[in-house]
């Protein structure tokens, strides 16, 4: 049994099946047609193409005007005119989204069109240019209405709050401007930044504003008159690979590939301690132990280093791999760490003395996920091998239980459900399996996404999947019948760690661009009509449906499952 991302049952695992070739150069943008039966590309070859999308066979001819590159492509909200922006520096084409014919085009940008956007009543289209200017256009006359020429640098993208009064902007000049649609004017003062802004975004209810900046850093704006911007934990040097929260809740520890672990206040941002530095190798992995009194890491230079959460020191220093470990995990009474590595060995240490107690077990090429089962009687590794990628091993002996035929692809990340009876898989595939832990076979496929699972985590009552991808999405799953919760969380880059609150309120999420985000899942799954999906997590009934990006580095729980993608993506 298998799911689309859509909900839509299967009875075998559906892969990618239609491929749409003709272009001769890079394909910019992709729309779905209002009839649900075509899809329409534009291009760097200067084309747009509509296609069949059962038979991927292109309809008609190419539509072009002119031989200029298609830089980008809009569906209007009525779904009946596409809009597309080009690099010729003075032209949008407005087409007829039936009949593929050119409706009009609009002149008056003397740079190439970075980004459009429709407004909900069809009544105007925005559009941002290299040319630093923002130019409105009346979709009944097809006249300019306005030229905001405020921007000193490129305008790269264009957002329209919810309620389609107020647009931003975001702009090479390392400013966010807010602007009344209705008259023009801007709103407040330019949202200041350090270097140009990528991308930005209202939130579901309009009163968070949250930004993406080429420093590395996003922003959240509480109000965007007040500039009230929330807290941000600077001082890495390098990306950013685990958080997790120190005991007493005042307190989270970051590593970084810059060789650093870091400590930080949570309220007020600060470092509040010397950087943790043995050696300067990078630090790839991290996990807190059960008392929360001591941190394990593992590193590149194939060593494991125990830390005194107390005291920022080393207590003692493992070796044995030989080349760097990607993952290390606990036992339940902390006796014990499991680490992998890309010497695609596992190994089990004494905590105390530091000695390997079992292995090296050799568990394939690489090693990216290692647990032990919930009863500890077994070990499982994920990764990639020749053969089969998730391998069961005995926890006293080492021997092998059992090998796992499913993904064909590298896996990256493990998971069970409390009771033993599942084990959860997420791999290069964009596959999301589930195995019967007693017959080792597998129950369900879900179809999760088009690029890698980079990391899985379940609710506290095992009822919910989140699932972060390289495809810049964290999906939500209902583990009962494996459908799809709501649409997917956005992101602006690679999203590589995911995790539950311990209360089931909130999701956190680590992302590619060097910071973590903290979302409120409690409203999103009620508003889907799933509550009863919370009911054993103990969630307050006092939640807001907005999601609430926070910057670098804030996760509520230690991140087990570890970030193996961005090692392996180095």
């Amino acid at each position: 049994m298998s799911f689309q991302a859509n909900g839509t049952q299967n009875t075998r695992t559906i892969r990618p099946y239609r491929k749409f070739e003709g272009h001769t150069r890079w394909v910019n943008g992709v729309i779905h047609l209002p009839d649900g039966k075509r899809i329409m590309t534009c291009s760097n070859d200067g084309s747009l193409r509509v296609w069949n999308l059962e038979s991927g066979e292109q309809i008609g001819k190419n539509l072009r005007d002119g031989e200029h590159e298609m830089n980008i492509i809009a569906l209007s909200p009525d779904g009946k005119k596409v809009v597309s922006g080009s690099k010729d520096g003075t032209r949008i084409n407005v087409w007829d989204a039936r009949t593929g014919k050119l409706v009009t085009n609009l002149d008056g940008h003397t740079s190439w069109v970075n980004c459009l956007a429709l407004t909900a009543d069809q009544g105007t289209i925005i559009s941002g240019s290299f040319d630093n200017s923002i130019r409105m256009w009346n979709t009944t006359t097809w006249e300019q209405s306005a030229a905001l020429t405020e921007h000193s640098g490129a305008v790269d993208v264009i957002a329209i709050s919810p309620n389609g009064r107020i647009f931003a902007s975001a702009s090479a000049d390392h400013t966010v401007r807010l602007w009344d649609l209705e008259n023009r004017q801007p709103i407040s003062s330019p949202l200041q930044h350090p270097k140009p802004v990528n991308c930005v975004s209202f939130s579901t209810d309009g009163k968070l504003l949250a930004t993406g900046c080429c420093d590395y850093n996003a922003y959240t704006w509480d109000n965007p008159a007040s500039q009230s911007v929330l807290n941000k934990f600077e001082g890495h040097t390098e990306l950013v690979k685990n958080v997790i929260h120190l005991p007493g809740g005042q307190r989270v520890i970051t590593c970084s590939r810059d060789g650093s672990l870091r400590v930080w206040n949570l309220e007020s941002g600060a470092q509040i301690e010397d950087d943790w530095r043995d050696g300067k190798s990078e630090v790839y992995t991290m996990a807190l132990s059960p008392d929360g009194k001591k941190v394990v890491s593992g590193s590149q230079d194939s060593s494991l280093r125990l830390w005194d959460t107390e005291t920022s020191k080393v207590i003692i220093k493992w070796m044995g791999h030989t080349s760097g470990v990607t993952c290390v995990r606990w036992n339940g009474d902390g006796g014990r760490v499991m680490s992998g590595s890309y010497d695609g060995t596992a190994r089990a240490w004494d905590a105390k003395s530091g000695k390997t107690i079992l292995g090296p077990i050799t568990a394939g090429l690489i090693l990216y996920a290692v647990t032990y089962s919930p009863d500890e009687t077994m070990i499982v590794t994920g990764g990639y091998s020749e053969m089969e990628r998730i391998k069961i091993w005995d926890a006293k002996t080492g021997k092998p239980v059992a090998n796992l035929k499913g993904p064909d692809s590298r896996v990256y990340c493990l998971a069970w459900t409390t009771d033993g009876k599942k084990l959860i898989s997420g791999s290069a595939d964009g596959t999301i399996r589930t195995w019967n832990a007693t017959t080792w076979q597998q129950n369900t496929v879900l179809i999760a996404h088009p690029e890698d699972v980079c990391d899985i985590a379940l609710s506290p009552n095992d009822r919910i999947i989140a699932s972060a991808s390289s495809d810049k999405t964290v999906r939500l799953w209902n583990l009962d019948n494996g459908q799809p919760i709501n649409s997917p969380i956005q992101h602006a880059r690679v999203v590589t760690t995911t995790s539950f609150s311990t209360d089931g309120k909130l999701l956190v999420i680590g992302c590619w661009d060097k910071n973590a985000y903290i979302w409120d899942v409690s409203a999103t799954i009620k508003e889907a009509g799933l509550g009863d999906l919370l009911s054993d997590s103990n969630v307050s009934e006092n939640t807001s449906l907005h999601a609430v990006p926070l910057t670098t580095t804030l996760f509520l729980k230690a991140v087990s499952s570890q970030v193996q993608y961005l090692i392996m993506k180095r």
